[in-house]
């Protein structure tokens, strides 16, 4: 496809000489710019107007006032409510300025990039500018009357209110919308009434006096049935939150003693025990079924946490597997002989088998079949085959010497072995 020829055309400031080189991005043109200068554009600059001057736009000469230069002319352009007269010698934040003259008649030093991007309307005296009349309208008890003569602190208009009681007040036009004042101050604000509760006794409590407040909380000194002062908030009061000291808390709400909780039987209150760790409630010395002491919180009795010295715990991870060979765990157990699960030993080949043989497998490192065995998480080697059958071999008998026994015990002690349930056959 034949490239469009740029010679002679000419592209904003500058005019195309000759073709200078083409290369990946495009055809390079060779172009010449009204100030003189030559430059290098690629075509589809040219065509698509991305570039229109050799940069010397950048650095044109400036409009000169006053010996004063500037990039844009704004002489007699009006801009909101301002007329720009001239170049001010004034510098605003080092950006250059224009004197202005507003409609209302004040002049005034605007920045140059405040006039072109339309950031200002005048010298300020649209902001002093009555939006609404409020004369005549009235808000809750106040009638607005006139507007007043003096501005507030920040120079904000204010109206002179007369309110149902006869009272007179200034306020700005803002706190109308916001719902305040309602009044020129003849009804105080609604405030809580702070209620006196001396005297009176919410549960174990009973009020002395006012405390120093936490911040709004109003806080109450209280005495406690068992004696102790604390200090209480009246919403914590009132509400039945708090209905002691914390003596409530740590009271037993019935005797313990010799009830029995899973294989704890409570013996006696521990008093020392609970007068060192106070805040816990009763402290209870109990016996366990094995025959060891052991102390326990009466909540945790109560509450089933605590069941046991920790025996109880010990028969759950020793029937997990995790524990073996307990005191009180010898003999035979349901599935379970000396520690070792008869399932383990019975049960079939897993789902990664790949030989086919229980205790089989090969081994691509020496490439020979590996015969193995593992009793009590721990794996015993059997020796490496070159016949799969040798290795089969090998595993059955170490089957026969070291789990048939336990097999044959866990049977004699009643055990039985576990059938897969067949599932029905579908239609």
């Amino acid at each position: 496809m034949e490239k469009t020829d740029l010679t002679g055309q000419k592209f904003g400031r500058l005019t195309v000489l000759k073709k200078y080189s083409e290369k990946n991005r495009g055809v390079q043109w060779e172009c010449v710019c009204d100030c003189g200068n030559i430059t290098i554009i690629t075509g589809s600059k040219l065509k698509n107007r991305q570039i229109r001057t050799c940069g010397c736009d950048l650095t044109r000469p400036k409009y000169e006032f006053n010996g004063i230069k500037v990039k844009y002319d704004l002489t007699g352009k009006k801009v909101n409510m301002l007329t720009v007269l001239q170049v001010s010698s004034e510098r605003k934040w080092g950006a250059f300025s224009w004197d202005c003259l507003c409609d209302c008649g004040n002049k005034v030093v605007v920045r140059s990039d405040m006039l072109i991007h339309n950031t200002i309307k005048s010298c300020g005296c649209h902001k002093n500018e009555v939006r609404e009349d409020l004369t005549g309208k009235k808000f809750f008890k106040l009638t607005v009357v006139k507007r007043s003569e003096e501005r507030n602190k920040d120079g904000l208009i204010q109206w002179d209110c007369v309110c149902d009681c006869g009272g007179t007040i200034t306020t700005v036009a803002y706190t109308f919308r916001k719902g305040y004042p309602k009044t020129c101050g003849c009804e105080p604000s609604r405030v809580s009434q702070k209620e006196n509760l001396t005297g009176m006794k919410f549960n174990r409590l009973l009020v002395l006096e006012e405390a120093p407040k936490k911040g709004k909380r109003i806080r109450w000194k209280c005495i406690c049935d068992c004696g102790n002062t604390t200090i209480v908030g009246a919403s914590c009061l009132k509400g039945g939150k708090t209905k002691s000291c914390g003596c409530l808390r740590t009271e037993i709400d019935e005797d313990l003693v010799g009830k029995t909780f899973g294989r704890l039987t409570v013996i006696k209150e521990n008093i020392e025990m609970r007068r060192l760790k106070p805040g816990r409630g009763a402290i209870w010395d109990c016996v366990c079924a094995c025959g060891k002491a052991h102390t326990v919180v009466g909540q945790a009795l109560r509450y089933g946490e605590i069941k046991s010295c920790g025996c109880l715990q010990r028969e759950i991870a020793s029937a997990m597997g995790k524990i073996r060979g307990c005191d009180h765990l010898r003999g035979y157990e349901p599935d379970r002989v000396d520690g070792i699960s008869v399932e383990s030993l019975t049960r079939g080949m897993l789902r990664n088998n790949t030989s086919g043989y229980k205790g089989v497998s090969w081994s691509s490192k020496k490439g020979k079949w590996r015969a193995y065995i593992t009793i009590r998480d721990k794996q015993k080697s059997l020796g490496n085959y070159d016949d799969i059958l040798d290795a089969v071999k090998a595993r059955k008998e170490a089957e026969d010497e070291i789990f048939k026994p336990i097999v044959d015990k866990y049977e004699e002690a009643g055990g039985r072995k576990k059938y897969k349930r067949k599932m029905p056959a579908r239609d």
